[in-house]
């Protein structure tokens, strides 16, 4: 539990983690270099990946089985981390006692997205259990062509949990919101309460501006899109489903 002061009183409070699990962490210089040395070399039209993805990307091509197997290989430890917290600490609970020695994680699918000027990619959800995305080539000047943008930034990505809430304020006609909340609204000058009422909106959105090494791990059913930017340069990232399976 936590505690804040108000008007003279210590106050206890906890709150429940809510939502889909999702988490940022950096891949290893060596994951880096690794990715980095061979994505170049799947920019042909038979690894073309595009009529599998949501992307409104040109090129989008899938790495071959060994590379695969080797990339996987490096995201593994992060997928362990992400389902080590999954069964302890994001449930709140006490530890959920998995064999984690029989679990094993079958990739179903890594690819590579060389976004260019004007491309985008719309709100869309994965196939797999787990998915992961990683950052390979950003140039983050992209982040900085909207200055004081209110949307997402240019060439940011932004995770989509549930309804974004809707206004239930008056939707039952009580007396006091016939005769004193319509009435006290108008009187509202500095927007206050209009500010609190947004404020109890779900948090329904999460925008992020990656950077090389960044890695994000989510369920394969969290929405997420990435905006678009005007630069003449890319912005590369590599992303990969996977499959939980039990090994007998």
């Amino acid at each position: 539990g936590k505690m804040f002061m108000t008007l003279g009183q210590d106050i206890k409070y906890s709150f429940p983690y809510f939502g889909p699990f999702l988490i940022k962490s950096k891949i290893s210089d060596e994951a880096f270099d690794y990715i980095q040395s061979i994505y170049q070399s799947q920019r042909k039209e038979e690894y073309a990946f595009n009529n599998f993805l949501a992307g409104k990307i040109e090129e989008e091509y899938s790495f071959n089985k060994e590379q695969i197997l080797n990339i996987n290989e490096y995201i593994k430890p992060y997928l362990d981390s992400y389902v080590n917290v999954l069964c302890s600490r994001w449930h709140g609970q006490e530890y959920i006692n998995i064999d984690k020695n029989y679990l094993d994680f079958v990739p179903d699918s890594t690819w590579v997205n060389i976004q260019k000027s004007r491309e985008y990619n719309p709100i869309h959800s994965h196939s797999g259990h787990i998915s992961w995305v990683t950052y390979i080539d950003i140039d983050e000047e992209i982040y900085y062509e909207k200055e004081n943008a209110v949307s997402s930034p240019p060439g940011s990505i932004t995770f989509h949990s549930g309804n974004s809430g809707t206004r239930i304020y008056g939707t039952t006609k009580t007396e006091y919101y016939e005769k004193e909340y319509k009435s006290e609204k108008q009187l509202d000058i500095d927007g206050t309460i209009e500010i609190l009422e947004r404020l109890l909106q779900p948090v329904a959105q999460r925008a992020y501006t990656p950077v090389n090494k960044d890695i994000f791990i989510f369920p394969s059913y969290l929405q997420h899109s990435v905006e678009a930017f005007m630069k003449d340069t890319k912005r590369v990232s590599v992303a990969g489903n996977v499959f939980l399976k039990k090994i007998e």
